[in-house]
């Protein structure tokens, strides 16, 4: 025989299962289509929102950089005036091939003209690097911070620092100080003799030419036979030590 089961209509199902899953489905839906509405209507806002607060966090962290920086810089100015710019100037007065304190690295790469090999602090291991003192400040800010040394020494100094360089328990810098611009300025004000000399041989020059009516291959053949300035100041240096023998109280007294 068939089985006919009752027919079961939505209004006749218990107010739990009949209402509750279109429902809140439904409400979700709707909450999500909203919200993109309303997200793309006021885009402009909510993205200049989100970039203030990526804007804010990221000044908080410059800020905090800015401190550790700070505090780095004064620490690399207090050992550099106590401890390295006077190695700096020594090595810069010594002559080129003196400018090297690691002997072994000579042979290897000539130094550059306008540069330098000089110690720099203790590694962290060094045996006699007390802890808390400056330098061992100075060694921890080396081994963490290397490039944040280097820029500080450029940027305050002009002085770059090409290469690091670890000798057993010492850090050694190569530095490096020349400067195409700055070298023709000092180099005026250094050599303002050679300067001087030049410029009179110039105008004795245009004399012969102009004054005396000496051709100008006669005026060139004679300028030939001027000496150099090194050649002028030697000269000079020895009529002066001569003048000083003759001058000196040593001198008998007939010679007055």
């Amino acid at each position: 025989f068939p089985i006919r089961l009752p027919t079961l209509r939505p209004s006749s199902w218990p107010a739990r299962l009949a209402g509750w899953p279109a429902i809140p489905l439904a409400m979700s839906l709707q909450q999500r289509l909203l919200e993109k509405t309303l997200a793309q209507t006021h885009r402009q806002e909510l993205d200049l929102e989100a970039n203030q607060a990526s804007l804010k966090e990221k000044v908080r962290k410059l800020e905090r950089q800015r401190e550790i920086d700070k505090a780095d810089a004064d620490l690399l100015a207090g050992w550099h005036e106590k401890n390295v710019e006077r190695k700096l100037l020594a090595v810069a007065g010594a002559r080129r091939e003196h400018r090297d304190c690691l002997q072994y690295t000579r042979p290897v790469r000539p130094l550059p003209e306008h540069s330098g090999v000089v110690g720099f602090c203790k590694r962290p291991q060094h045996r006699e690097l007390k802890n808390g003192s400056l330098e061992s400040k100075v060694s921890k800010l080396v081994e963490e911070r290397g490039a944040f040394v280097g820029r500080w020494y450029k940027d305050v100094h002009g002085v770059t620092i090409e290469k690091w360089i670890e000798a057993g328990d010492i850090w050694f810098i190569e530095a490096h100080w020349g400067s195409v611009d700055l070298e023709a300025v000092l180099d005026m004000e250094i050599r303002a003799g050679r300067r001087q000399y030049r410029q009179g041989l110039k105008l004795a020059m245009q004399f012969l030419q102009l004054r005396v009516s000496l051709p100008s291959a006669a005026v060139k053949a004679i300028s030939q036979f001027v000496p150099s300035y090194t050649e002028h100041l030697a000269g000079e240096c020895e009529a002066l030590e001569a003048a000083s023998v003759r001058l000196s109280p040593d001198v008998s007294l007939r010679e007055l």
